[in-house]
């Protein structure tokens, strides 16, 4: 390890630097560095692949190293800040896992269930389809509408999503205030 940090310490800060410039500041250059030097220790393959290869490899590979570090963390944030929306991949594989008897507290298994139960009020019949096609396990007879009832699902689960987030009842602003009155 101690090869590898003589032979690319410049070009990790220097890469650390340009991503933070890149990403408008979303973390200090020395965060980045830190995550980058974190995920060599924890790699040997990256490390062979660093000390085996050329300058421009080596630059590629350290740029997209620190382009995912901040893509990561711009993700935490978008879901902390509820910025986040659902994808219809992201909506499947919650449905890969959806079931009747599970306890449950993930918000995004909220933002499921609430969706699923605006979905069979607004449209029982794409309900049904995705209740067969991942509860039971039966596939529709036309494929297309399994992907139209999934869109629809996304576009619920985003606005729930976003309705939740406006409804919060914590969080800095939210508690009531406190007048102490004139003894």
């Amino acid at each position: 390890m101690q090869e590898l940090y003589e032979l690319i310490n410049e070009q990790v800060a220097r890469e650390a630097r340009r991503a933070q410039a890149r990403w408008n500041n979303l973390l200090p250059s020395d965060d980045i560095e830190q995550e980058i030097w974190l995920f060599l220790m924890e790699n040997p393959s990256a490390q062979r692949y660093l000390l085996e290869g050329n300058q421009a490899e080596i630059a590629k590979a350290l740029m997209t190293r620190a382009d995912i570090i901040c893509s990561r963390e711009r993700l935490s944030y978008d879901h902390f800040s509820g910025n986040f929306h659902y994808t219809t991949d992201e909506v499947r594989d919650l449905l890969e896992d959806f079931t009747q008897d599970r306890v449950d507290l993930d918000a995004s298994m909220v933002d499921l269930d609430l969706a699923m139960a605006d979905l069979e009020g607004e449209d029982s019949e794409y309900y049904f389809i995705l209740h067969e096609a991942y509860v039971a396990g039966v596939e529709p007879e036309h494929r297309k509408s399994k992907t139209r009832a999934v869109d629809k699902l996304t576009t619920i689960m985003n606005r729930k999503r976003s309705q939740r987030e406006l409804d919060r009842h914590e969080g800095p602003g939210t508690k009531p205030k406190i007048v102490m009155e004139d003894y």
